[in-house]
């Protein structure tokens, strides 16, 4: 597989969904508004990346999960990109697929880490959720040969960790299925 035009757009989430492209989670066809978990997933996040969207409720709970988390991330975050969009294209067998993507944090060409707030078992939620090709996409498109899972089991309240080797496959398949002749 082959990967073209990479480009990373500095916008807000809300933006990012109008970039025209072939996500993961278009794949997965997720509509519908957010449940619990992902509404507690979200103030994570902008707890620990984007402070100032933060509205500070279940501000308890957030910074728990959030101080577990950065146990792990400590001081490497600050020499991290966070909150990534970009898009690419890529190419497989004469098609081409117009990719797009967001990440929580990323060094270009070195590492893609997605931070998860969990109700079980990360390695349960890989499977389920399919987790290593949204990251192996991630990794494609950014030139990145790892990705890291850093996820928080509230049903433990610990952190486990995935690291993640990109696969092309599933994105060949998509790119021949779903994409134009070149």
């Amino acid at each position: 597989m082959q990967v073209s035009n990479f480009k990373i757009h500095h916008v807000p989430f809300e933006d990012y969904l109008k970039i025209e492209g072939t996500s993961y989670s278009s794949i997965k066809e997720f509509k519908g508004p957010p449940n619990n978990g992902m509404s507690l997933g979200t103030k994570v996040h902008n707890y620990i990346l984007e402070p100032h969207k933060y509205c500070w409720s279940d501000a308890a709970i957030v910074r728990d999960i959030a101080k577990e988390l950065m146990t792990v991330l400590g001081s490497v975050i600050k020499y991290l990109d966070k909150e990534v969009a970009f898009t690419a294209d890529f190419m497989h067998n004469g098609m081409l697929l117009p990719y797009k993507g967001r990440t929580d944090l990323l060094k270009i060409g070195t590492i893609v880490i997605d931070l998860k707030i969990l109700a079980g078992s990360l390695e349960s939620a890989v499977k389920y959720f399919g987790y290593e090709d949204q990251l192996s996409g991630y990794c494609l498109a950014t030139g990145s040969p790892v990705a890291l899972i850093i996820a928080y089991n509230k049903a433990t309240k610990k952190v486990e960790r995935k690291v993640i080797a990109p696969k092309p496959d599933f994105w060949e398949y998509q790119t021949v299925s779903r994409g134009r002749p070149l």
